[in-house]
């Protein structure tokens, strides 16, 4: 056997490491959903779900170096068996560049996405907590001590195409928050011991997910993130069931209620944008019962609370001659395809309005009250103005305070 040194050899070898090296730090330029694609990439991506990319390069590192070792050899199999060891090593980099760095990988996408989602909620024996959870009779489930991290919040903080569509992918209906296959049913059971939140409700259809509303809370675009929730759930995907529809904006008006944060939130454009949903609630066919109609009372009071919130903590001329014209137009269409009637309607604004001292409230109330005194004959009327004080007055010496107060709506481990 005999020594030679090959140079042509020895600088594809250095060429192929340098080009590996280039490529990771190519991918260190890029972030899904604000979490560093090539640092995930590196550590925590496996290929096929099996094998950690970061060992396949370790891997083609030692066959460069173990090359480097044989390179005075002339042996021809010897050599061929380089060449061939270089060749994988050449198209693994081919492969690496066009697969991983120059576009983003779905799969890396779909393994970074569950690293991030996958343990916050679980199913579990503990009933709802919250109090619109129990109303729309969610199933049992429990929250870890595991939150969004802030990268991702950081991320959602921008609202663009990109966003939209991550957004999407994330916390839509068609997300892999809602998929129950066996490999996503293991990995929740190796992390927690439990399955899968089960979100599942009327007609089979889906709520929208905890995980959703646990970055609805931290997010600097509440108003944003919530329209566009509902757009994806109510406009989109719960099309042809009322009745999810009605649970879906009970849930987010709630939400709202209690964790509503920026100034946007309570504005106007979103008092207006939400009615779009209040109102298909009150005009949609469905079947009458007892339980839609609780429901649609528990819908007007949350209403009613962000209206009157948006008043008295954030007042404009705007919001103020719009909170009037939307609460007359919603006395108006009372009681159509068996709703709640007006009576109803006028009792749950009364109440809400009685948690507020405030003129502007004390004002839109009274509108409202002859608003419905004056479509309402003797005979028919049953909230006459002493009963309407009466409600106010006892309201207000029950509870002085009913603004719901922040609160985890879930026990932690």
């Amino acid at each position: 056997m005999n020594l030679e040194l090959n140079c042509g050899v020895l600088l594809t070898m250095i060429s192929i490491n340098m080009t590996i090296i280039g490529l990771t730090s190519l991918a260190e330029r890029k972030t899904i959903i604000g979490v560093d694609y090539g640092n995930f990439l590196i550590k925590k991506y496996k290929l096929f779900r099996i094998f950690p990319i970061y060992v396949l390069l370790l891997l083609f590192a030692v066959i460069n170096t173990l090359a480097l070792l044989a390179l005075y050899l002339t042996d021809y199999n010897l050599r061929a068996t380089i060449f061939v060891s270089l060749t994988i090593c050449l198209s693994f980099a081919i492969y690496y560049f066009f697969g991983f760095i120059l576009k983003e990988n779905r799969y890396v996408k779909s393994q970074l996405y569950e690293n991030e989602f996958i343990g916050l909620y679980y199913k579990d024996d503990t009933s709802p907590k919250a109090e619109c959870d129990i109303i729309v009779k969610m199933n049992n489930g429990y929250r870890t001590s595991k939150c969004i991290s802030t990268d991702v919040v950081a991320y959602f903080n921008k609202f663009n195409n990109d966003t939209l569509k991550a957004f999407e992918d994330s916390f839509g209906p068609h997300s892999f928050i809602y998929k129950r296959n066996k490999r996503i049913i293991k990995q929740y059971i190796a992390l927690t011991g439990h399955e899968p939140y089960d979100y599942r409700g009327v007609d089979d259809l889906v709520h929208i997910s905890w995980e959703f509303f646990q970055l609805y809370r931290w997010s600097d675009l509440q108003e944003k993130w919530i329209i566009e929730i509902l757009v994806l759930f109510n406009d989109k995907y719960a099309v042809n069931s009322p009745e999810m529809r009605l649970n879906n904006i009970i849930r987010v008006l709630f939400h709202i209620n209690v964790f509503g944060r920026t100034e946007n939130m309570f504005g106007y454009r979103v008092i207006e944008y939400l009615y779009k949903y209040v109102k298909d609630s009150y005009l949609c066919f469905c079947k009458p019962s007892t339980e839609r109609t609780e429901k649609e009372k528990t819908l007007l009071s949350y209403y009613c609370q962000y209206l009157f919130t948006c008043v008295n903590a954030h007042y404009s001329e705007q919001s103020y001659n719009l909170v009037i014209r939307i609460l007359k137009d919603l006395i108006a269409c009372a009681g159509i395809n068996g709703h709640i009637n007006k009576h109803d309607m006028i009792r749950i604004i009364l109440t809400q309005s009685a948690q507020y001292n405030d003129i502007n409230i004390e004002q839109i109330a009274t509108i409202l009250y002859n608003v419905y005194f004056n479509i309402t004959s003797d005979d028919e009327q049953k909230i006459s103005l002493p009963i309407a004080k009466a409600i106010i007055i006892k309201k207000r010496q029950e509870q002085p305070n009913l603004i719901v107060s922040r609160c985890d709506l879930f026990p932690l481990n």
